[in-house]
């Protein structure tokens, strides 16, 4: 072969790799930047920003630490999770409420601001939602802001509808969805009693009655049975099916009942005199009763009715197994008065706190 043919095989390569190179530097170039951030949070500055779960910046007691941490900077409001664990809805004072994806706790989107009534004018910090919660199918939201009960989509975040709360009822502190999404139950702030409603047009089907202030409320799986608690510590059981047959009444606690929830055929009670009653919802016989040793102000029930969260006023959290009522976990990190607790798959425990601080949590799911 001549010399000159020779030589310019290695040149020939060069030029070939230097193509590649430069081909593959205009697709990496050319890859679309990140959409900028959008919502309602903003920098000291006023930029758009997502706040991230980060990993925290301290130990607890006995080497508590959360999995990662979002620091809001601001009270909850209200909180809540999706029916299978993979969404939480939060409220935060003057923020419109956000979806975030589980158990990854990242920003999903915004939720177009609550309307407001003819002639309202807001001044100041607007109140957030008293109460969130998100129907059995996924696909929408209620939020409960001061007498009214807005309806959004929640993938999109956008408002499909109003309805007004009962005439004379006030501010409604909390909402249940039963599992076929069909009917409500609504907490009523002026006289303290909870209502069934009609899930598609906020029609009062029935007063449920109860011996104090309502403050905790549950469907049963079947919706059959609704069970309301007690400022005074009392529980009725009521049978949806009977407009005129009595609840069976419960006497569990002298103090607030701070937690409902029925797994089949049992009711799990908590509350603020630090005890977990696990309750037989037929008969009413007490099967089961656990002290976890402090005043217990929240409470959560995974969507299993596996585990349960707790809460006291020293901000330690609690992790039970049921129907044993083991204590699996103690996590004492928080410093200030936790105002929510939910579970997200994973298991995730999501706990939010006063000051503005979300955790989230794993834990170890039952065998």
């Amino acid at each position: 072969m001549p010399p000159s043919r020779t030589a310019s095989v290695p040149a020939l390569l060069a030029i070939v790799s230097l193509m590649g190179l430069s081909a593959c530097a205009a697709r990496v170039s050319s890859r679309p930047p990140d959409p900028p951030p959008t919502g309602p949070f903003r920098t000291v500055t006023g930029a758009a920003t997502h706040p991230l779960c980060r990993p925290p910046g301290r130990t607890g007691a006995g080497g508590a630490v959360p999995r990662c941490v979002v620091g809001f900077g601001r009270a909850t409001t209200a909180f809540t999770a999706s029916p299978d664990g993979t969404q939480i809805l939060i409220a935060l004072l003057d923020v419109d409420p956000t979806a975030w994806s589980l158990p990854t706790v990242v920003f999903l989107h915004d939720f177009a601001p609550i309307p407001e009534e003819a002639g309202e004018e807001v001044h100041g910090e607007r109140e957030g939602p008293q109460a969130l919660v998100v129907a059995p199918d996924g696909r929408t939201a209620l939020f409960a802001v001061e007498d009214r009960l807005i309806r959004y989509e929640l993938a999109s975040g956008k408002v499909l509808g109003d309805m007004e709360g009962p005439e004379g009822g006030g501010m409604i502190d909390g909402v249940v969805w039963s599992r076929d999404g069909r009917t409500l139950l609504i907490a009523s702030a002026a006289d303290g009693k909870a209502r069934l409603l009609d899930a598609g047009n906020g029609r009062v089907l029935r007063t449920l009655p109860s011996d104090g202030r309502v403050v905790e409320m549950a469907f049963s799986d079947d919706g059959r049975q609704a069970a309301v608690g007690t400022e005074v510590g009392t529980v009725a059981i009521v049978d949806l099916r009977a407009a005129t047959s009595r609840p069976r009444v419960l006497t569990p606690s002298t103090q607030e009942i701070t937690g409902l929830g029925f797994v089949g055929t049992r009711l799990v009670v908590a509350a603020r005199d630090g005890r977990v009653r696990l309750f037989d919802a037929t008969t009413g016989d007490l099967q089961k009763q656990v002290d976890v040793g402090a005043p217990i102000t929240r409470f959560a029930l995974d969507r299993d009715g596996r585990l349960a969260a707790t809460c006291d006023d020293q901000h330690v959290v609690r992790v039970l197994a049921l129907p044993d009522g083991v204590v699996r976990h103690t996590f004492a990190w928080h410093q200030a008065s936790i105002t929510a607790l939910a579970w997200g798959v994973g298991p995730t425990l999501l706990v939010a706190d006063n000051d503005g601080e979300l955790a989230a949590w794993d834990v170890s799911a039952p065998e």
